[in-house]
């Protein structure tokens, strides 16, 4: 018997070939896959976390809505909370010397370890109707 599956074999090494080098191809395809997506889901994950600082937890409402009054306050008043930042955002247009960005407009937070796009040059908005802004948008206003 192991004659004979031997000589068979032998007599159809050409297709023995192809289809070791078709399992070869298609095991680097699937590996290829797997560690693609593991490295796509580590850049979405820190993508998505990069706003949360070096902020340990987030609280999120179930839909859209904003949060309800007083969150804030709750969350600071728990044990162990040192600090805490209500993300506001929007959209807007910022326009200056005839040109207008489209930007997404976001409150300071109030600690450095809560600002997720730290201040490089100039200093952090304190008070109303200053705004901090990265630099390629400051540079294409002028």
């Amino acid at each position: 018997m192991l004659r004979y599956t031997l000589r068979q074999m032998r007599a159809s090494l050409r297709h023995l070939l192809a289809a070791a080098t078709a399992i070869v191809v298609s095991t680097g395809f699937v590996a290829a896959a797997l560690v693609g997506s593991g490295a796509m889901n580590d850049v979405l994950r820190n993508l998505m976390t990069l706003r949360m600082a070096d902020g340990d937890l987030l609280v999120r409402p179930p839909d859209i809505t904003p949060a309800p009054p007083g969150v804030e306050q709750s969350i600071k008043a728990v044990d162990g909370v040192e600090d805490t930042y209500l993300i506001l955002e929007s959209w807007g247009d910022l326009a200056a010397n005839g040109s207008v960005e489209s930007v997404t407009v976001q409150a300071a937070a109030n600690s450095p370890q809560l600002t997720a796009w730290p201040v490089t040059e100039g200093a952090e908005p304190t008070k109303a109707g200053e705004v901090s802004l990265a630099a390629g948008v400051a540079r294409r206003l002028g």
